[in-house]
């Protein structure tokens, strides 16, 4: 038996393992970091997502039924819904359940910018009258906005589609 087949062994030296874990710990603090920053923005597409949605249920359903149609806001409890406009009596009634905001993200103050604070579609699906909703990101201050379409009772970011 040869002295050189006992000392030649496969695996990696203590060296390049801490090497390999310090890589390894630099990329995980950078990436961490990354996406604690994008958390915000984030938060604020999905609020984007959760509003359009409703917005655009609310409008097909006054297409849909050619009836009168509303989204309502609860500005303290971050929530939204849809109501319809009964045609004999004229009285509103709730349409499904109240959607909520992403946790973190809040209505600003004055963000609802609709008269009486409610966004209100005709049977044909046009807005009866123009605003947008403006909500923020409560820790970071970061604001988005949904600008409703007079015409056409479409709602688009604020400043386009890309931020």
């Amino acid at each position: 038996m040869s002295r050189q087949g006992l000392c030649s062994r496969a695996g990696f030296t203590l060296v390049e393992t801490l090497i390999v874990l310090a890589i390894s710990g630099i990329a995980a603090t950078i990436g961490f970091g990354v996406m604690l920053s994008a958390r915000p923005h984030a938060l604020l597409e999905e609020a984007d997502i959760r509003l359009a949605a409703l917005l655009s249920q609310a409008r097909n359903l006054s297409v849909s039924q050619e009836i009168s149609t509303k989204v309502a806001f609860d500005l303290e409890a971050n929530e939204f819904w849809i109501e319809r406009q009964d045609r004999e009596t004229e009285e509103w009634e709730v349409v499904g359940a109240p959607t909520a905001l992403p946790d973190g993200v809040q209505f600003a103050a004055e963000g609802i910018t609709f008269p009486d604070g409610e966004v209100r579609f005709t049977t044909r699906g046009t807005l009866l009258s123009g605003g947008s909703i403006t909500y923020s990101v409560s820790q970071t201050g970061e604001t988005s906005t949904l600008q409703g379409n007079l015409a056409t009772g479409r709602f688009v970011p604020a400043g386009g589609n890309l931020r």
